[in-house]
């Protein structure tokens, strides 16, 4: 299962790269 914040960078974080 791939993380939501993997596909959607939601927050968007600088540190979500």
């Amino acid at each position: 299962m791939a993380d939501i914040a993997t596909i959607f960078h939601w927050p968007p974080s600088v540190t979500d790269v």
